[in-house]
């Protein structure tokens, strides 16, 4: 219910401890999905971390005045969701 926003609000947190308590209970289904939802997490915040780095180093070439490689990591960071790239690449 809670993992698909069926009948609720979509919530990661809240659907992984409904798992959780099924997985302690014996459900191999419950088990299997909350070690999906783990590795979709961790994807989700290296994809994330990939974004951060990739606005620093967009603001490395920023300051070294060369806007064409500021641009390509703005654009690379934009890309993996970072907002702040996105708007840098309007500026």
């Amino acid at each position: 219910m809670y993992y698909k926003g069926e009948g609720v609000k979509k919530d990661s947190k809240q659907a992984a401890q409904w798992f959780k308590k099924a997985a302690d209970q014996g459900h191999a289904n419950a088990k299997k999905i909350l070690s999906l939802m783990d590795k979709i997490e961790i994807s989700e915040r290296l994809q994330e971390n990939y974004a951060n780095d990739e606005y620093k180093i967009g603001n490395i070439y920023l300051r070294e005045k060369d806007y064409k490689q500021a641009e390509e990591w703005f654009s690379l960071s934009c890309n993996g969701g970072l907002k702040e790239a996105c708007l840098m690449l309007k500026n």
